[in-house]
């Protein structure tokens, strides 16, 4: 080639139309749980903390799932861990299906096992780096992290047109199709160069190099890095990738396990109806993740991450204040929440570009799990959280007062800033700007 790529390539395209695919279905496996558990409550006569066990479990397979892909993508390949965490989320997924009539005990034992497989999904977003053009980085990023959010509406519409048919044990059956795709990514998609060329398998890192890139006379070459710098690097890289994944994450799912509720309470509206205007923040959400990907890759990831979480703390804040009819008429509140998940939606596509570049590739796996294990563990503090901060006496099955939004509003925003500053403050060697 003359120059640098600036585009992406037919073969890139296949690569992350794979990992696309494999996002999906990984989250609908992780949130058909919810759809599943409207079906079941009732006949099972499960409990509040029943209920609660079995939709927490998946949070603490996926946090093991963090550091243990992690770890096997840096010692076996990006290639490898992928495909491993597809079968598991399939395996699980079939288990599922045969779950024993009324027994919630085995139903959380192997919704553990899915967050287990789930928990891997930032491998994909590691290699899709290794392999596309710097340019396209932030964009590809922010595709795949549209796609892993499309996950929760194919398990809406599945529940919806499916369930009379297939029943609840057929949604779990549905789970089995990453095992499907795991085979045809085993085929088809390369392995990381620069996975291959930190092994010091420098003709195999040649050969993925060029077929990924086009270019028939591309040589890998290692990247040259001092000891000393680096290791500062790698400190300031892990505790810069702790900050923004737990701020971004714990405020993000405060937000979206909440905001149905809120609706509901602050519009005085059915469910139902509440519902169908959570598909369009969602919606809202998805398109500003693919936006702001490929926004990232002109300005530089740590610029948009700091423009997105402080504007996602404004317009939480906003927020508030419509809830409470300071502003606009508390009919208008949902508006004001799209606003917000414009922002918050945004900052989970640059958050997943930022952690998969700010480590050096030999621990770039490991690191990123760590990182995303800190997410993890805000998946199951942002809800709770937000509950303590309305001043909610059962976090599990919360009431609130409106008066109270703004606490709990308070507590997001504080958490988004958190992460603004961590992005701002805190400087690996390794990001893009």
């Amino acid at each position: 080639m003359s120059g640098p790529q600036e585009r992406l390539n037919s073969r890139q395209w296949r690569v992350i139309a794979i990992f696309a695919l494999g996002a999906m279905f990984e989250f609908f496996d992780n949130y058909v749980i919810a759809f599943v558990l409207a079906f079941i409550v009732k006949p099972w006569a499960l409990s509040v903390g029943e209920s609660a066990t079995v939709l927490l479990s998946s949070g603490l397979g996926g946090l093991a799932g963090s550091l243990i892909w992690g770890a096997v993508a840096d010692r076996y390949g990006r290639k490898l861990a992928f495909v491993a965490s597809l079968l598991v989320t399939a395996t699980a997924s079939l288990l599922l299906a045969f779950t024993p009539e009324g027994n919630w005990v085995y139903l959380a034992s192997v919704r553990a096992l899915v967050g287990l497989g789930v928990g891997g999904f930032f491998v994909p977003i590691i290699l899709v780096q290794e392999i596309v053009p710097a340019s396209r980085k932030g964009f590809a990023s922010g595709f795949l992290s549209t796609a892993a959010a499309s996950g929760l509406v194919l398990g809406a519409l599945s529940a919806a047109t499916m369930t009379d048919v297939l029943g609840w044990r057929g949604l779990f059956l549905l789970g089995t199709l990453p095992g499907f795709l795991a085979i045809i990514a085993l085929k088809a998609l390369p392995e990381s160069p620069s996975w291959l060329g930190g092994k010091g398998r420098v003709d195999e890192a040649t050969k993925a190099l060029r077929w990924t890139s086009g270019d028939p006379e591309i040589v890998w070459t290692a990247p040259a890095a001092s000891g000393a710098a680096k290791a500062k690097s790698d400190t300031a890289a892990l505790i810069a990738g702790i900050v923004t994944n737990f701020g971004t994450v714990t405020a993000y799912t405060a937000l979206v396990m909440w905001s149905p509720t809120l609706i509901v309470q602050v519009q005085g509206i059915a469910p139902g109806e509440a519902a169908k205007l959570m598909i369009i923040i969602a919606a809202i959400g998805m398109t500003s993740r693919l936006c702001i990907g490929a926004i990232s890759d002109r300005v530089g990831r740590r610029r948009a991450g700091i423009s997105v979480c402080i504007g996602a703390a404004l317009s939480v804040m906003l927020a508030s204040f419509v809830a409470r009819g300071v502003i606009v008429g508390q009919e208008h509140f949902w508006m004001a929440l799209g606003l917000a998940f414009v922002f918050a939606d945004a900052s989970f596509a640059v958050l997943a570009a930022y952690t998969a570049e700010i480590f050096p590739a030999a621990a770039r796996g490991r690191s990123s799990g760590i990182s995303y294990a800190a997410g993890g563990v805000g998946k199951v503090v942002g809800p709770l959280g937000f509950g303590l901060a309305i001043g909610a006496s059962n976090v599990l099955k919360p009431e609130m007062t409106i008066t109270a939004v703004f606490a709990g509003f308070g507590f997001i925003a504080i958490l988004f800033v958190i992460a603004a500053g961590a992005y701002a403050f805190i400087r690996p060697g390794l990001t893009r700007r």
